[in-house]
């Protein structure tokens, strides 16, 4: 066995990851790390099956046995788009968050303004003063 085979066959087994591709691109990849080997479709079903997250796996667990790898890989994908989704409600929930932003906001501006219109008068009145003593003098 050459280095470089034995390089690909460690990856395939031990170190292809997932990461931010879709379950076919990685079946695909492995594919590609196999080579001209073959693998038995239950180990590489087991490989695969090993590298998708959590849910996926529970998921998929109950027509691994029927199922073929691309059909699992299929699968994957759908449940790994659909389980992206509530990442989307999260990040709508956070964005209509800045309501209650825009609630504290309002509360102070109302303040700042309250703050600007005591220190108006506060001013009138030290000026006022001021006045009435340069008359006095």
């Amino acid at each position: 066995m050459s280095e470089s085979e034995q390089k690909r066959l460690h990856q395939l087994l031990r170190a292809e990851e997932l990461g931010d591709r879709k379950p076919n691109q990685l079946l695909r990849r492995m594919r590609q790390l196999l080579g001209d080997r073959t693998l038995g479709e239950s180990i590489l079903k087991q490989l695969f099956l090993q590298r998708l997250p959590t849910n996926a796996q529970l998921i998929l667990a109950s027509m691994s046995d029927t199922a073929t790898v691309e059909q699992l890989a299929v699968t994957a994908d759908k449940i790994i788009e659909v389980h992206s989704e509530p990442a989307v409600n999260t990040l709508a929930s956070a964005t209509s968050q800045p309501s209650a932003t825009a609630s504290e906001s309002s509360d102070l501006e109302a303040q700042v303004a309250a703050l600007t219109k005591h220190v108006e008068t506060l001013t009138c009145q030290l000026q006022g003063r001021t006045w009435a003593q340069a008359i006095q003098t």
